[in-house]
């Protein structure tokens, strides 16, 4: 059985922790800065041990910090256990932050809520080695099916700030709705046909033969009736109007 080091008790390392909770060939450990972080985590992953019961040197250990932790982090462990891969699985973080002879990011292309169970198989995942991936990653991998896509770390990082503004943006301009819902007292919930038929038509026809709306029609009598509406939210006013000359040019 290989011994895994988890560094971190974040929503990546609850996922990770719940992907390999029926993996035999794998012992999860977990360390935190946080003691009670740490004793939380195991209370949902009992599953994983803490890492004062590990009786040997990892033979992975595994960053699930923030980006601007994995360098400092992957220096000190890898003076500590020399011998053992280092991996992290952020989307903008270069692969050379980890100090390790043998190093590996895997980025799922996901959004991750801790708490929420993912089905791996349902979406892709970026990979990035030095090296070959360990022998229980690969085959974890291979069993799952995760669909793989090998990348660098330049390309990894735009294929996240593409994520961003596909998923993260999409997500806050719903929460913007929501408050024009709110104010207007219809249920946010009335859209959800039409935006999950735009997402669709989107990814299957193409996102700009499928654009529609005023923009699109240079109809500015309805725009100006949209910029009234939005009058009680000058930040959502400003963005109407951005958009709104962002489709103007592609168009």
């Amino acid at each position: 059985m290989e011994h895994w080091l988890m560094v971190g008790t974040g929503n990546m390392a609850w996922h990770w922790a719940q992907a390999f909770e029926k993996q035999s060939t794998v012992q999860w450990y977990v360390v935190s800065r946080n003691n009670i972080s740490e004793q939380n985590f195991i209370a949902l992953c009992p599953h994983v041990l803490p890492n004062n019961r590990l009786t040997r040197a990892p033979d992975g250990i595994a960053f699930f910090v923030p980006d601007t932790e994995i360098e400092n982090q992957s220096n000190n462990f890898a003076r500590l256990y020399p011998t053992a891969w280092h991996l992290h699985s952020s989307g903008a973080t270069s692969i050379d932050q980890l100090k390790a002879k043998k190093k590996h990011v895997v980025y799922p292309i996901q959004s991750l809520s801790k708490g929420i169970a993912i089905d791996w198989a349902t979406f892709p995942v970026a990979l990035e080695s030095n090296t070959e991936l360990p022998h229980t990653l690969n085959n974890w991998i291979q069993s799952t099916p995760i669909t793989t896509l090998t990348c660098t770390s330049e390309e990894r990082l735009a294929l996240h700030t593409a994520a961003v503004l596909s998923s993260n943006f999409i997500t806050h301009l719903l929460t913007l709705t929501a408050k024009v819902a709110e104010q207007y007292s219809f249920p946010l919930s009335i859209l959800e046909p039409l935006v999950q038929q735009a997402i669709e038509k989107a990814f299957q026809h193409g996102p700009q033969q499928t654009q529609t709306g005023p923009a699109v029609r240079n109809d500015q009598i309805t725009i100006d009736k949209h910029l009234e509406v939005l009058s009680p939210f000058p930040e959502i006013l400003k963005i109407y109007r951005i958009l709104t000359e962002s489709i103007q040019k592609k168009m």
